[in-house]
């Protein structure tokens, strides 16, 4: 699995002191800990953002402005672990190949006493 992260930060907003600290205090931790990674800190303006590039050239971009330490660490493990495959919403209902064990229910199956009354 390859995976570039990119760090997107601003040197003069507020917001992106958090990112700020992170980076001092945790990003050489989690370097050695995740060799596979490539890490690269861009210095410009705007939201603190984490750029997951994947090999098969897909993109994941998450917003960390305001975020704590221990948040953007959770962010960068999550584009860590996902493939960078998009997201897929599957829209056929489940075949089954193997028929039903108890067949097809019916409603002449429950006793007459039980049955609903029209």
């Amino acid at each position: 699995m390859g995976l570039g992260l990119e760090s997107k930060l601003s040197k003069s907003r507020i917001y992106a002191n958090q990112v700020r600290n992170f980076l001092v205090e945790d990003i050489k931790r989690i370097a050695k800990e995740n060799p596979k990674i490539e890490f690269e800190i861009v210095k410009e303006t705007g939201h603190p953002v984490i750029k997951g590039e994947y090999v098969n050239g897909k993109e994941k971009v998450i917003c960390v402005r305001n975020y704590e330490p221990s948040k953007i660490a959770e962010k960068i493990s999550v584009l860590a672990n996902s493939s960078g495959k998009k997201l897929q919403n599957y829209t056929r209902s489940v075949e089954s190949k193997n028929p039903s064990v108890r067949g097809i229910w019916s409603p002449f199956h429950v006793g007459q006493e039980f049955r609903y009354k029209v």
